[in-house]
């Protein structure tokens, strides 16, 4: 009892200094009907992203997701170090029985279980929103949002709109959203 009473304490203490709060992920949103995933193909390009994203520091980055023959994904983010080199993570998304909700995967970081990347809002021809939510609810929740788009600029009207979307009912904390730089941008092709 002692064990489980420390713990407790250690979450209820730590998890704010990790950018974590007592709480619940949010209900994943239901697809609308004719949602169509595969439309998420191609090359975006990140418009906002967390705070405490692998990408801080980064500028000009996208997004490429790949269609594989097995349906599912490659994902291929690069993007630009302020030393003037590339970066860049790979990953896998899996599709599942929801057409708002990818399993993704990271080569570079090995988790014993996918990350839910759940698309909140798209069009898929414009832009698309997705958040994930991980931890222990209700002792630890971390949410994060991701704003991307065909193209390197997005209207700050539609970027508001879409920033209060995942802050009112998606939870996430203002403070855990930032505006990628995508001025002045060099990108690179989109991988085969």
């Amino acid at each position: 009892m002692k064990m489980i009473a420390t713990l407790f304490f250690v979450f209820a203490f730590a998890s704010p200094a990790f950018g974590g709060w007592f709480g619940w992920c949010p209900t994943p949103p239901a697809a609308p009907e004719g949602t169509d995933i595969t439309k998420i193909a191609g090359r975006w390009y990140e418009i906002a992203r967390p705070t405490k994203a692998s990408e801080n520091g980064l500028t000009c980055v996208t997004s490429d997701f790949t269609l594989r023959p097995d349906g599912d994904y490659n994902i291929t983010n690069l993007g630009l170090k302020p030393d003037g080199s590339k970066a860049g993570e790979y990953g896998e998304a899996k599709r599942t029985d929801s057409q708002s909700l990818l399993n993704v995967y990271s080569f570079a970081v090995k988790l014993p279980f996918p990350i839910g990347f759940n698309i909140a809002e798209a069009d898929y021809d414009d832009y698309f929103v997705a958040y994930t939510c991980i931890g222990v609810p209700p002792f630890f929740t971390s949410k994060h949002a991701w704003i991307l788009s065909r193209k390197n600029t997005m209207d700050a009207d539609k970027l508001k709109r879409l920033t209060d979307l995942v802050i009112n009912q998606y939870g996430v904390e203002p403070a855990e959203i930032e505006v990628t730089p995508q001025k002045d941008c060099k990108y690179w092709p989109v991988p085969q």
